[in-house]
């Protein structure tokens, strides 16, 4: 299956700069938004969307065609 991937902000440096934070990864049947996190090496404090929803649990399954968005967590105060 196929999955979209955009990473946003500073984790775009995770790949190379002419895809400019976007990729299509090539994934075996069953596989999990975790198993996307540690193929492109982000750590689990990095928030994510499946579908433009945000997800609470990084081992939801994926499904061709899915798209997932990575953000890094914002601090402030």
């Amino acid at each position: 299956m196929q999955v979209s991937v955009i990473l946003h902000s500073t984790l775009r440096d995770k790949l190379p700069s002419e895809l400019k934070g976007k990729t299509t990864l090539r994934l075996s049947e069953g596989a999990t938004v975790v198993d996307v996190m540690r193929k492109l090496g982000l750590s689990q404090s990095v928030k994510a969307s499946l579908n433009d929803e945000m997800l609470q649990d990084i081992e939801q399954p994926l499904a061709d065609g899915d798209l997932l968005r990575f953000f890094r967590m914002a601090g402030g105060g």
